[in-house]
């Protein structure tokens, strides 16, 4: 003898009503568009934290430049070490300099990556 389903269980094991509001875009493209528009982002994101990096190094070194009384250590005079520091930060900062304007130069997003491939451009 079969048992009937309760109204509750039928209540509950109804089937879901879905809506689709999605619209998609399909984009086809050959892998070597793909591989050269990634590595453009790969080289924007890339500069960014390189500038992000050089300027929290510039700021210990800056730091450490202020508030530092260089000694004579290592057989080297404190004007030696002070000279060294400031060589280092003057190095930095144009390497900040050199990763900042390629970062911009490069600058690229996915939102332009893609739009970039639907206009057809490679």
């Amino acid at each position: 003898m079969k048992k009937k389903k309760s109204n509750i269980t039928n209540n509950i094991v109804k089937q879901p009503n879905i809506y689709n509001r999605t619209k998609s875009d399909i984009i086809i493209i050959h892998t070597d568009s793909l591989k050269l528009k990634l590595k453009e982002y790969e080289d924007s994101v890339k500069f960014k934290n390189m500038s992000l990096s050089f300027l929290g190094i510039i700021l210990a070194v800056l730091l450490a430049l202020v508030t530092t009384e260089f000694k004579d250590a290592l057989s080297l005079s404190a004007y030696t070490w002070q000279a060294f520091f400031i060589f280092i930060l003057v190095a930095l900062v144009v390497l900040l300099i050199y990763s900042l304007i390629n970062w911009f130069r490069k600058k690229v997003s996915i939102d332009m990556i893609i739009e970039d491939f639907k206009k057809g451009k490679k």
